[in-house]
């Protein structure tokens, strides 16, 4: 009778197993359907949308690919999705007993890897595929040098972990201890990695400085004026972090290149740690957290840092995803750990104070974390109460709660911006450059039908579909919130579908197959688990020993170009051209006044000569004409000093120069005069 269990039990895990995989395939093929039928009927009007944002920009044509189509795809798909995942489990659960059969199991799977098979063969065929390949694994995984130790590796691991080889447990344990303790060490190295290699100053200029002036200008004018965000158009794309990051220039001094880069190594150190933190609460594995963590920090960030430099030879500093896009997600994790943990209303309360704090620092990701932290109190209370109806009430009081929270902490700050400055914030202007980026479609990349995002997403849905279906559970809490947390991160890669930016967005999907490998690890442990768990654990354990190499591989040579090509971590030897056009305007201004600097590097400029832009918005942000019109009347209409950047790499970096520099050129030719010059920059004042 107890065999007989037994065999019922392993039979319904059979079952279990295929209805979770049912479950996911109709999501797919529902969500696919109605993709179609969206796309049939959907009128995107892409030509009318062009055609307003060429009447109201200073874009080029081959910059603005709107997208609204994607956008309406993808947005339905995740509205629908719960509402397809629920029935289906229902039916499947209670009408589908005939799955309970391992014949049907084996079969089931093997067609699943087979046609996983043919998508990877696929793969290797498309562009995006080979690129993938000369990236991650040509030079580190798949090559001559490497591929038979690791696989070797791989093999010996797993014979050992699954008791095929005749070693002692004596031996295994000191055998796993001594890999964790490297790979703690690695962890370790790494995580202050990721703090020394953003410490920069002037002297690192060889490249230029377009992607840190989008970032940087903002900050530079707040802190050397009385110029408030979003108040007489002063735009900026990534939101009101400047005013958040003032008082801290206040505390030190002054704003500076060397300074903003202490603070944003050190908000990128504080995301690592706390995704390491938070995964080494989680998983119970020592080695499957670090080299979980480290197959994390590679995708999200190092990759894009050093491995990406054999592709594009970029080495610009860019800190517009990690950390200003990363740091409050990674809070909103640790909060969310923190609350399962000690289940306290403060946390719980602090968790929507943050959210607020994230609208304000960078709202698109602000939206993301308000409504994943919402969701995640919600899943959590759901069940909690003695009725249904009571369930409705308590998440609709909780709502209230919300709202209520966020909208106290916006009026607060918007005061103190009112008590500080004397403005009120425009709050159409403070969507306004999103507006060019997600409705207009500038700098916009069309998302490729096939490529790596689908297993990203399918990653998602597994996570999503698992978290729903087990609400009672509470200890799926975090794989709902990952998952919410990375739908709503794609958006970031659906806007612009490069290559690399699927990596920017990564690391909820990448930290999911971790915690999923734990899962694994203790069932097996236990004597239990299936057949095609072992392969799925298989697979995950050498995507993360595969990351791991190409750490290894890529890293020295990423650093040491770094350190040679960069004057890397402070070392201040070399006269630069930076340096030698900041002591020319220093020569003819005085502290905190008010210049106009035509340059590609204008934040870099204003910080380090302790000036301020006489035009608030920076070149980089100007996008509408009416804009580049003010710009044109202040230097027509007013006496004011202009310097004027003769560096080619600066200023063809700068989008106005790049369109508009012959009627720039001919407005100050005729309005100004040359009154000193230097190698690389020019001074014009007005002709009396």
């Amino acid at each position: 009778m107890k065999n007989k269990r037994k065999y019922i039990d392993h039979n319904k895990e059979f079952g279990d197993s295929l209805r979770f995989l049912y479950i996911v395939f109709i999501c797919i093929i529902v969500l696919a359907l109605v993709s179609l039928i969206v796309h049939q009927y959907f009128d995107s009007n892409i030509e009318n949308i062009v055609n307003v944002a060429l009447d109201i920009t200073i874009s080029n044509i081959e910059m603005l690919k709107p997208e609204p189509l994607e956008w309406v795809l993808y947005t339905t798909g995740l509205i629908l999705l719960p509402f397809v995942i629920l029935p289906t489990h229902f039916i499947l659960t209670n009408y589908t007993n005939f799955l309970n059969n391992k014949r049907i199991y084996n079969v089931t799977w093997l067609a699943v890897f087979m046609v996983a098979i043919l998508a990877l063969a696929y793969a290797g065929t498309q562009e995006w595929g080979v690129w993938y390949y000369k990236v991650f694994l040509e030079k580190s995984v798949f090559n001559i040098a490497t591929v038979i130790p690791f696989f070797l590796l791989i093999i010996i691991g797993m014979l050992i972990y699954f008791d095929k080889l005749s070693i002692t447990n004596a031996s295994k344990r000191a055998l796993f201890k001594g890999i964790d303790a490297i790979f703690n060490i690695v962890v370790i190295y790494y995580l202050l990695l990721s703090f020394s290699i953003n410490i920069f100053d002037i002297s690192a200029s060889k490249w230029g400085w377009a992607h840190l002036d989008a970032i940087y200008y903002s900050v530079v004018q707040v802190a050397n004026s009385d110029s408030v965000l979003y108040v007489d158009r002063f735009y900026n794309t990534y939101g009101l972090y400047p005013h958040i990051l003032e008082p801290i220039f206040l505390l030190v001094g002054g704003v500076s290149v060397l300074k903003f880069s202490i603070i944003q190594a050190l908000l990128v150190f504080t995301s690592f740690w706390i995704i390491y933190y938070v995964m080494s609460r989680l998983i119970t594995n020592r080695i499957i957290v670090s080299t979980g963590f480290l197959s994390v920090i590679w995708a999200q960030y190092y990759y894009t840092r050093f491995a990406d430099m054999y592709i594009s030879r970029s080495m610009e500093y860019y800190f517009q995803y990690t950390p200003l896009r990363i740091i409050f997600p990674c809070l909103i994790l640790l909060l969310a750990y923190k609350y399962i943990e000690r289940r306290n209303n403060f946390i719980r309360l602090f968790g929507y104070i943050a959210s607020a704090l994230s609208l304000i620092w960078n709202l698109e990701t602000g939206i993301i974390v308000s409504i994943s932290w919402y969701l995640f109190i919600s899943y959590i209370n759901i069940g909690s109460n003695a009725s249904v109806r009571e369930d409705v009430i308590a998440l609709f009081r909780e709502l209230l709660i919300f709202i209520g929270i966020i909208f106290l902490t916006l009026l607060l700050f918007y005061m103190y911006l009112y008590i500080r400055y004397g403005a009120y914030i425009q709050l159409q202007d403070a969507v306004e450059t999103l507006r060019v980026f997600a409705l207009l479609g500038h700098g916009m990349l069309p998302m490729p039908l096939v490529g790596p995002w689908n297993i990203l997403i399918l990653i998602y849905i597994l996570a999503f579909s698992h978290a729903l279906i087990n609400i009672k559970d509470k200890d799926n809490s975090i794989i709902f919130l990952l998952a919410i947390m990375g739908f709503g991160l794609f958006y970031y890669y659906l806007g612009r579908s490069a290559n690399g930016n699927i990596h920017h967005v990564s690391w909820p999907g990448i930290i999911l197959l971790i915690l999923y490998a734990n899962k694994l690890h203790k069932k097996f442990s236990k004597g239990l688990g299936l057949n095609h768990e072992k392969v799925f654990f298989i697979g995950i354990i050498t995507v993360v020993f595969g990351s791991a190499i190409s750490m290894i591989y890529y890293m020295p040579d990423g650093i040491n170009k770094l350190i040679i090509d960069r004057n890397q971590i402070l070392n201040l030897d070399k006269d630069t051209i930076v340096k030698s056009n900041v002591a020319f305007i220093k020569k003819h201004t005085k502290p905190l006044e008010r210049v106009l600097i035509l340059s590609g590097r204008q934040a870099v400029y204003h910080s380090e000569t302790m000036t301020a832009s006489s035009f608030d918005t920076g070149l980089i942000e100007l996008f509408y004409k009416e804009d580049y019109d003010r710009l044109i009347s202040l230097i027509q209409d007013s006496d004011i000093k202009i310097f004027f950047d003769k560096d080619p790499i600066a200023m063809t970096q700068n989008f106005v120069w790049k369109y508009n520099n012959n009627h720039l050129a001919s407005v100050i030719k005729n309005r100004y005069k040359k009154i000193a010059s230097s190698n690389n920059m020019d001074f014009f004042s007005k002709i009396k």
